[in-house]
């Protein structure tokens, strides 16, 4: 299997983990779901997800506490 990892904020983690978007906006799931795909990735693809601290520079999005998400890289 091939993964690859990304730092996004932890905020991200029910969604990208148990599919729950109740605490995110609209819009951010829009724009995590558009960046994700320019990623070639999809939010399913997430399969696990890792505590990494604060971040002045995530992959995506503001400075925030973030998580360290590995995906399944789909060929």
């Amino acid at each position: 299997m091939n993964t690859c990892t990304r730092l996004l904020g932890s905020h991200f983690a029910s969604y990208l983990i148990n599919n729950d978007s109740s605490s995110l906006d609209p819009r951010e799931v829009s724009d995590l779901k558009r960046w994700l795909a320019q990623q070639g990735l999809k939010p399913d693809d997430c399969i696990n997800a890792e505590d990494a601290g604060f971040s002045w520079l995530p992959d995506f999005g503001l400075a925030n506490d973030c998580m360290t998400y590995t995906f399944e890289v789909k060929k």
